[in-house]
């Protein structure tokens, strides 16, 4: 794969010519070598290095996490909320889990 076309499809790309080729779901149909899947993750790593992870910043116009969780206990049984916060606090996967918000009918 060339190097100035990361995310081309390939002659590997059966039937998948013009998809969008930097998703997820378009590389597993896509069923890329292994050259070209370093290929992706090189280009991916000039877009986006790992230097920049640290300086995400909020956006201003984000919601406070904490007035979200405060919300959604509006409604509950009072005497159980403490019990959910508690299980959240067990992994980040029950943390986020539990922080999801309903949909609203």
């Amino acid at each position: 794969m060339a190097a100035t076309q990361p995310f081309a499809p390939t002659e590997h790309a059966q039937g998948v010519a013009h998809v969008d080729m930097r998703f997820a779901s378009a590389w597993r149909r896509a069923r890329l070598t292994v050259d070209e899947r370093i290929a992706r993750g090189r280009a991916a790593r000039q877009e986006t290095p790992r230097s920049s992870h640290s300086q995400w910043r909020p956006s201003a116009d984000r919601p406070d996490p904490l007035a979200l969780l405060e919300e959604q206990s509006v409604g509950r049984v009072a005497d159980l909320i403490p019990i959910r916060y508690g299980r959240m606090l067990v992994s980040p996967f029950t943390f986020f889990r539990g922080a999801a918000r309903r949909a609203h009918s």
